[in-house]
């Protein structure tokens, strides 16, 4: 197994020093764009979705080198009852183990910012399904 990549000091990360929300003195960085660090654990591809909590990248496990959905806690939720809520999240997911249920890969935090990394699973939304194929039989 090949060693995963690390962040070089041109590349920007996120870790305990860091507010991925600040703007750079020279340059804005939108900080979950496609090559950024998070943490010294993940490395973000691609933009999957925003919903209600969380925004949602697909990214590389650098331990593993592989897939996942990191699911990172919305700034504006990052309240006392926000961050509670995702915990809970995070627990019930770590606890199910069914074949309907994408699995949970970790969970924690970096510069305090909670994230969320789940199984990856390709191929189309639910949404998409039905635009493109219409109604569903039960």
């Amino acid at each position: 197994m090949s060693e995963p990549d690390a962040p070089s000091d041109e590349q920007r990360t996120f870790d305990d020093d860091d507010d991925p929300w600040a703007p750079e003195p020279t340059e804005v960085v939108d900080p979950f764009s496609p090559g950024f660090f998070f943490g010294d654990r993940f490395r973000i591809d691609a933009p999957l979705g925003t919903g209600a909590m969380g925004a949602v990248y697909r990214a590389t496990d650098l331990r593993t080198q592989q897939p996942v959905a990191l699911k990172v806690l919305l700034r504006d939720k990052q309240d006392g009852e926000g961050r509670q809520r995702f915990a809970r999240e995070a627990q019930i997911l770590s606890d199910l183990d069914h074949p309907g249920v994408v699995g949970i890969r970790g969970f924690g935090h970096a510069k305090s910012v909670p994230w969320l990394a789940m199984e990856l699973v390709e191929g189309e939304t639910l949404g998409q399904r039905i635009r493109r194929a219409g109604k569903l039989e039960p």
